[in-house]
């Protein structure tokens, strides 16, 4: 496919020892978290708007990365292709999405097999179907699996609309499949796809839309240990990937 004009390469820089796996999260709460609990080391920043800080940290001795992503899904892009130019070479995402099903994803971790396409940026990536296959479920299932860690494999829906999620279209695509609906999956999954990088993402769900009205769910009130134990599967999940790609 032919490469755009502006590259990544000419914003962000190799960087010398910067981490193969880098884990991506979509809340302050899991950065807070492991400042606390590991000797963070500021690699560089990627520019939105503001600063972003890209850390590195030791886990089971392995250097990994772990940043904030704005949310949405081309930001989301963005972030993964300066991380690409910047020397990564595999990604673990983890982030909150709504359920389309409450009764499959209560207490459970959400491994996407297939996004629906309702954003901006995978047609970009050569995407020219509506549902775009995630080539990693099957490795993060298995990682899951060894971890005894709770999970469903399933479709989600991502969107760039959160405030135009409509009942009929929640219809349609529970319908086809859809157990959760977020924001970001698609996109990142077009880019590795396009850039050959692995990724491996897996949702939690916090509020629900498959009711007669929007349920809060814990969303903006998720516990500390819950979001700890996230955190910890996220680095687990990254230092499996980081063994293979060494």
């Amino acid at each position: 496919m032919e490469e755009g004009v502006l590259k990544p390469q000419m914003i962000a820089r190799p960087i010398e020892g910067f981490p193969k796996v880098v884990i991506g999260c979509f809340h302050q709460r899991f950065i807070d978290i492991a400042s606390r609990r590991f000797a963070l080391k500021k690699e560089t920043a990627i520019f939105a708007g503001a600063p972003y800080p890209v850390y590195s940290l030791d886990w089971q001795g392995q250097k990994l990365g772990l940043f904030l992503s704005c949310e949405g899904s081309m930001a989301a892009a963005v972030f993964m292709e300066e991380l690409i130019a910047h020397g990564a070479k595999g990604f673990v995402y983890f982030g909150s999405c709504g359920s389309l099903d409450s009764r499959a994803t209560h207490n459970t971790l959400i491994v996407p097999t297939h996004a629906y396409c309702d954003e901006g940026v995978a047609l970009h990536y050569g995407q020219e179907e509506k549902w775009i296959a995630n080539p990693c479920a099957s490795m993060l299932s298995q990682m899951l699996s060894r971890m005894f860690l709770p999970r469903v494999e399933g479709k989600v829906w991502t969107t760039s609309a959160p405030y135009r999620e409509l009942p009929s279209t929640i219809k349609s695509l529970k319908a086809q499949g859809c157990i959760a609906v977020d924001m970001e999956c698609a996109s990142l999954i077009a880019v590795a796809a396009f850039r050959s990088v692995p990724c491996l993402q897996f949702l939690y769900s916090e509020d629900k839309l498959d009711g007669p009205q929007w349920d809060q769910g814990t969303l903006g009130s998720m516990k500390a240990d819950s979001a700890s134990k996230f955190l910890e599967i996220a680095l687990q999940t990254a230092e499996n990937l980081n063994s293979i790609l060494n």
